[in-house]
C-alpha cells in the first residue's frame, strides 16, 4: 500500500498509549488495596494519641476554673504545657497526612498525562483513516479501545482528586489545630481539640471508603482493560511485522537493480520466515512481566 511505515508508527503510538494506561491503572489498583489502606491505619493510630487530650484539657480548664489566687498560674500553665504536648502531636500528624495526599495526587497526575497521550491517540487514528485501504473495521475497533480508556480515566480521576481534597482537608485542619494560638477559659482547648480529632476520624473515613470503592471498580474491569490493550498491541506488531516486510521486499529490489538483474517476480516470491520480533513487542516485553500478564 505504500504507506507501511506510517501506518505502523501510529499504530505504534495508538498501541503504547492504551499499554500505559493500563499500567498506570493497575498501579492505582495497587496502591489503593495495599499503600493506601496501611497509610490510613497508622494515621488512625496517630489520632489515637490526639484522644486524651480532650479528656485532660477538661480537665485542666476546670482546675483553672476553680483555681483562686496564686493557684492560678500553675493551673494555666498546665493547660499550655498540655495543649502545645498535642499541637507538636497534630504537627507531626499533618505531615503524614499530606505524604498520602502527594502519593494519591501522583497517582492523578499520571492519569492527567495518559489522557493526554490518548487524547493523541485519537488524532494518530484520524490520521490512519486518511491513509489509503486503511479505513477499516478493524481500525474502528480499536477507535472504540481507545476511546473505552478514555472513559474509564476521566471517570477515575476526579475520584481520585476528591480523596486528594479530602487528604489536604484534614492536613489544613491537623496543621491549623497544631499552629493555632493557646487560649485559656471557656473550654477553649479540649473544645477544639475535640472538633479537630473529628474532623480527621471523617477525613480518614471518607478516604477509605472511596478508595476502596474505586479500587473494586478498577479490579472488576481489569480483564476488560488487558483485553482492549492486547488488541492494540496486536494490531501494531503486525503493522510493524507489514512494515518490516515491506522494508526488506523494498531492500531485495533495490540489490537486484544495483546488480543489474531483475527483481523476483510477484508470483514467485515466498513468504518470509522468521520475521524478527516487532518494535512494540520488544519494547513493552519487560513491563508487561511486571504485571504478570504476557502482551
Amino acid at each position: 500500500m505504500a504507506n507501511e511505515a506510517e501506518y505502523a508508527g501510529w499504530t505504534n503510538r495508538v498501541a503504547q498509549a492504551m499499554f500505559d494506561t493500563q499500567r498506570s491503572l493497575d498501579s492505582l489498583s495497587g496502591h489503593l488495596g495495599n499503600d493506601l489502606g496501611r497509610a490510613l491505619d497508622r494515621r488512625r493510630d496517630e489520632l489515637d494519641m490526639l484522644r486524651p487530650g480532650i479528656r485532660s484539657l477538661a480537665a485542666a480548664e476546670h482546675d483553672y476554673d476553680q483555681a483562686q489566687g496564686a493557684a492560678k498560674d500553675p493551673a494555666r500553665e498546665r493547660i499550655y504545657s498540655t495543649y502545645r504536648s498535642y499541637q507538636s502531636d497534630a504537627g507531626l500528624l499533618s505531615n503524614q497526612l499530606g505524604g498520602i495526599k502527594a502519593e494519591l495526587a501522583g497517582h492523578n497526575e499520571a492519569l492527567a498525562q495518559r489522557a493526554e497521550s490518548l487524547k493523541d491517540a485519537m488524532r494518530d487514528l484520524d490520521r490512519i483513516k486518511e491513509l489509503p485501504g486503511r479505513d477499516t473495521p478493524e481500525l474502528a475497533k480499536l477507535r472504540e479501545g481507545v476511546e473505552y480508556f478514555r472513559a474509564v480515566v476521566n471517570s477515575v480521576g476526579p475520584r481520585v482528586q476528591a480523596m486528594v481534597n479530602e487528604m489536604q482537608t484534614a492536613q489544613q485542619a491537623a496543621r491549623a489545630f497544631a499552629d493555632g494560638a493557646a487560649s485559656v477559659g471557656t473550654q477553649a482547648h479540649s473544645a477544639n481539640i475535640g472538633r479537630v480529632v473529628g474532623q480527621l476520624e471523617d477525613s480518614l473515613a471518607q478516604t477509605e471508603a472511596r478508595g476502596g470503592a474505586l479500587r473494586k471498580d478498577l479490579t472488576d474491569n481489569r480483564a476488560s482493560f488487558g483485553l482492549v490493550t492486547d488488541y492494540g498491541v496486536g494490531i501494531a506488531n503486525r503493522a510493524t511485522d507489514e512494515r518490516n516486510l515491506a522494508d526488506k521486499q523494498a531492500a531485495q529490489l533495490a540489490d537486484s537493480m544495483r546488480a543489474g538483474v531483475n527483481p523476483t517476480r510477484p508470483a514467485d516470491q515466498r513468504p518470509v520466515a522468521n520475521l524478527a520480533e516487532s518494535d512494540l513487542s520488544r519494547r513493552l516485553d519487560g513491563p508487561a512481566q511486571e504485571t504478570g500478564r504476557t502482551v
